[in-house]
């Protein structure tokens, strides 16, 4: 465990952004590692992470380092936002870049959602996973405030509320 502070704001890594688990069925989404703010990365636009997500799906677990920005992540919250209001749509969380990151939530009008996607290593290459995975819409609430959270938290560090993707 690797413990970051900003003044008074504490972080420990791996910090979870996202978790759903259904049956023993688990998508988690963490933050493995974030730089502490520095000049440089403020002057790029802002804090950066890396991320990982750990699957696990009729008997199949894989922990897969994936590429995002924080960025993709607060797309995904805004759209996982509007979409839980609406009680209907889809939030996609995805690298805008290239197709390695791709996972999507699905709001149906009678209280249910699937979470389904890939998430691939590399580009080059075909490996990787895809999954899918059903909840009910009100685990969703949670992890919209640990987003909210997260994202309230970064903006005090880096004085701006825009992030990088």
């Amino acid at each position: 465990m690797n413990i970051i502070f900003w003044g008074d704001i504490k972080m420990e890594l791996p910090y979870c952004v996202f978790d759903i688990s259904n049956n023993g069925d688990i998508i988690k989404l963490s933050i493995i590692s974030i730089d502490e703010g520095t000049p440089e990365s403020l002057e790029r636009g802002g804090i950066t992470a890396d991320f990982n997500v750990r699957i696990a799906v009729d008997g199949i677990t894989a922990d897969i380092k994936c590429w995002l920005t924080l960025g993709n992540l607060y797309i995904f919250f805004t759209e996982l936002q509007n979409c839980y209001n609406a009680l209907e749509g889809s939030a996609i969380l995805k690298y805008y870049s290239e197709d390695l990151t791709n996972i999507s939530v699905d709001f149906n009008r009678i209280g249910r959602c699937v979470i389904h996607g890939n998430v691939k290593t590399s580009s080059y290459s075909n490996n990787g996973m895809m999954f899918g995975i059903e909840c009910d819409q009100t685990d969703i609430k949670l992890n919209i405030n640990k987003l909210k959270m997260l994202f309230e938290e970064l903006a005090i560090i880096q004085g701006f509320y825009e992030f990088q993707y």
